[in-house]
């Protein structure tokens, strides 16, 4: 399982195994991230997600606008896990690819096994960010709403928290 760690940049690594019908975290590694060029924005929030066998971050830049965040750019870096610290490598497309994420889960999946999807999008659902649920295009680098018609009363929990939206995603 990988994590990066908001308050440091690092990435870490936890190795699990079953012991007697319970889990336990075995190993833990931690890797330094080398930090890409800043953007001129008021919060960075990191994703990860695993993409043709290699680990992608994607990076959403904020401003401050009132009362909420309003996502300014996306970048998505390819980590270097050979070099200390990892370096990340920014890269422009998906190879016709698409990637779906939240704060809960986030996976890639090729666009020409599905007929309705285009592919170099990146599709987020985020209940902590404005907006909410929007889709990148990376091959032109704009932000639009997701077309899915998803009521609102569906991200908050019966006591008026908000939830953690998560993307189901079937067996393969």
């Amino acid at each position: 399982m990988l994590s990066v760690s908001e308050s440091t940049g690092n990435l870490l690594a936890f190795e699990i195994s079953d012991d007697d019908d319970c889990l336990m975290v075995s190993r833990v590694e931690c890797r330094e991230i080398e930090q890409p060029v800043g953007m001129d924005a008021y919060c960075e929030m990191w994703s990860i997600v695993e993409w043709r066998g290699k680990l992608l971050i994607v990076v959403t830049y904020s401003c401050d606008a009132e009362f909420w965040q309003q996502i300014t750019d996306v970048r998505v870096f390819e980590a270097d896990l050979s070099t200390n610290p990892i370096r990340l490598i920014e890269i422009e497309s998906l190879d016709g690819d698409f990637i779906c994420l939240s704060t809960c889960s986030s996976k890639s999946f090729r666009s020409c096994d599905y007929d309705v999807v285009e592919g170099d999008l990146i599709y987020f659902i985020d209940g902590c960010i404005y907006p909410d649920r929007f889709v990148y295009n990376m091959k032109d680098g704009t932000m639009a709403p997701v077309a899915a018609d998803i009521p609102e009363d569906k991200f908050w929990a019966p006591n008026g928290k908000l939830m953690n939206p998560t993307w189901l995603f079937p067996p393969e």
